[in-house]
């Protein structure tokens, strides 16, 4: 027989993880679009690439932030 406690006890961690779930796709979005922008671009130093890339791969959520707020702008196209 279910009590009220067990059914809030089980709401409340599918809420947990949903979260977590939201979190975790994110995560993933962001160094995959990170991931795909060095990819399609021409950056002024074509060594430039090569770094973003292995910065994204080592690091990937501080390196994939890294890359939106410095590594956006030495692009060419």
């Amino acid at each position: 027989m279910l009590t009220l406690n067990m059914i809030l006890a089980e709401t409340s961690s599918n809420g947990w993880m949903i979260f977590f779930l939201a979190i975790g796709v994110a995560y993933f979005g962001l160094i995959l679009f990170c991931l795909m922008d060095v990819l399609k671009s021409t950056f002024k130093d074509p060594v430039q690439k090569f770094v973003w890339l292995a910065v994204i791969l080592f690091f990937p959520f501080l390196g994939s932030i890294i890359y939106l707020y410095i590594g956006r702008k030495n692009k060419i196209s």
